[in-house]
């Protein structure tokens, strides 16, 4: 079965939180399909996943990193059961969006779209400034991993990641398939877990 996915607009605590649901949902019968397959004594009778194709349709200005961390968690809980997951972008895929965007497996970007990296935002509203600094250390290790997310999944070179870390970097689709973010089931090797 393939479950489809809507991050259309801001990723917010209360957009994320369906996202979280499906997945969560399709974790648990998943699951249930492999204790259920296990006990059985001959593979010809093994049942297919619930759920073996994830498709997020992506058209978001980004949003909240915390909540998306939360679903980059739950993707690759369900890549190692086997779940393959690919990405539609018709409009825009900024931010949060376009990090999402690296988790798939496979990714469609429309002729007609924009994709966007930055680094990631900070505001601060602290009274101790120390707070602020520790603050501050610790996105800066959750964007040094966000940026590996991107150059193990592109062929986007480390110097133009460090040249836009002050400045955002827009892509159209022809960027897109020169760095190898359109990465289409024919261009990729994919063996799909039993």
């Amino acid at each position: 079965m393939v479950q489809y996915i809507d991050l259309t607009g801001e990723l917010t605590l209360e957009s994320a939180q369906p996202i979280i649901d499906t997945l969560m949902d399709i974790r648990v019968k998943n699951e249930a399909v492999i204790l259920n397959n296990m006990a059985l004594k001959y593979k010809e009778s093994h049942e297919p996943l619930y759920c073996d194709q994830v498709v997020f349709r992506i058209n978001s200005p980004g949003g909240d990193l915390y909540k998306l961390f939360e679903i980059f968690d739950l993707i690759d809980i369900l890549k190692d059961e086997g779940v393959y997951f690919s990405a539609e972008v018709s409009s825009i895929a900024y931010s949060a969006g376009f990090y999402l965007l690296m988790k798939m497996d496979e990714r469609y970007i429309s002729e007609w779209a924009s994709i966007m990296y930055h680094s990631m935002l900070t505001a601060h509203d602290y009274i101790n400034i120390y707070d602020a600094f520790d603050d501050v250390d610790k996105k800066i290790k959750l964007q040094k991993k966000l940026d590996q997310l991107v150059l193990d999944n592109t062929s986007i070179p480390k110097e133009l990641l460090e040249k836009h870390q002050k400045q955002d970097l827009y892509m159209d689709y022809d960027d897109c398939v020169n760095f190898g973010i359109v990465k289409e089931y024919d261009d990729i090797e994919y063996d799909k877990v039993e």
